[in-house]
C-alpha cells in the first residue's frame, strides 16, 4: 500500500495526474447534495408528480420533471435557486490551490467553488467546445463537463 501512495505521489509531482472531481468536494462549502436535488424536484412537482415517479434517480426525475412541467428552463430555475447560496467552508478548494502540480482539473459540479479559489490568471474554465481554444492559456485548465451555474441560461449546456 505504501508503495502505490508513493508512486502515485511520484506521478502527481511530474504532474502527470488529471484530478477528477466530484459533487461531494462542494458538501463541505454548502453545496446542496444530490439527495436534497431530488428531494426539491419532488416536492417542487407537487404531490401527483410525485406519486407519478417509478425512479427517483436524478437522471431519471429531472427527464420526468421536465416533461411533467413542459419546459427545460423551469427545471434549469430550480437548479439556480439550489445553487445560489453562499459558501460556508471554501477550506477544500484553496487547499487544492495550494497543490501546483495538477495543471487539469474535470469536474461534474455545477458551482463554482473551485474558481473562487483560483485567481483569475492562475485559471481557465472550459464550460464548453467554444472554450477549449482558451484550455492551456493559464497555469490550471478547469473543465466543467456538466456545465455550472453561469450556463444555466442556456438548457442545452447543462447536462444532468
Amino acid at each position: 500500500m505504501a508503495d502505490n501512495i508513493e508512486r502515485l505521489f511520484k506521478y502527481i509531482r511530474k504532474e502527470d495526474v488529471v484530478l477528477f472531481i466530484g459533487s461531494g468536494f462542494s458538501i463541505k462549502a454548502g453545496a446542496p447534495r444530490v439527495s436534497q436535488i431530488i428531494d426539491d424536484i419532488i416536492q417542487e412537482g407537487g404531490t401527483s408528480f410525485a406519486n407519478s415517479l417509478e425512479k427517483r434517480t436524478l437522471q431519471d426525475l429531472s427527464e420526468a420533471y421536465v416533461n411533467y412541467c413542459g419546459s427545460r428552463n423551469d427545471l434549469m430555475g430550480l437548479l439556480k435557486k439550489l445553487f445560489s447560496f453562499s459558501p460556508s467552508d471554501l477550506s477544500d478548494q484553496q487547499l487544492l490551490r495550494k497543490i501546483t502540480h495538477f495543471k487539469t482539473i474535470f469536474t461534474t459540479n455545477y458551482d463554482n467553488l473551485i474558481e473562487s479559489a483560483y485567481e483569475p490568471a492562475e485559471l481557465t474554465v472550459v464550460h464548453s467546445n467554444v472554450d477549449t481554444a482558451y484550455a492551456n492559456a493559464t497555469p490550471v485548465t478547469l473543465y466543467k463537463i456538466h456545465g455550472d451555474i453561469t450556463t444555466l441560461n442556456d438548457p442545452d449546456s447543462i447536462v444532468i
